[in-house]
């Protein structure tokens, strides 16, 4: 069975939202992150991650690796709809430079703050 990963993407006050669905495993994270670097050339990133069925460790690593990519172009890239294995993968490796939301108004409330 191949693995994919599927997005769209929503334009919302200056942020791009990539709504996630798939697995985030070794299998796409390549295609994540040309992804999520496109879009923090120019914008701060809200992935929404609520239909995405898995992230495997090789997706948190891919994840954080974009996250700091954007810190260093003055971006943010936030996490919103973290599942329980996406929570439990943060927590065992302590990743808690991420930004996780509840929704997308409090992740453009934060970008005020966070930048």
């Amino acid at each position: 069975m191949a693995t994919e990963i599927n997005y769209s993407i929503e334009e919302r006050e200056g942020a791009k939202i990539i709504h996630l669905s798939g697995v985030l495993c070794s299998a796409t994270e390549r295609e994540f992150i040309n992804l999520v670097e496109s879009l923090i050339a120019t914008n701060n990133v809200i992935i929404n991650f609520s239909a995405t069925s898995m992230v495997t460790s090789s997706g948190l690593r891919a994840l954080i690796d974009v996250s700091n990519l954007a810190r260093q172009k003055k971006r943010r890239v936030m996490i919103l709809g973290a599942s329980e294995n996406l929570h439990g993968l943060i927590n065992v490796t302590e990743s808690y430079d991420l930004l996780l939301i509840n929704s997308v108004e409090e992740g453009l409330r934060k970008l005020e703050y966070y930048l």
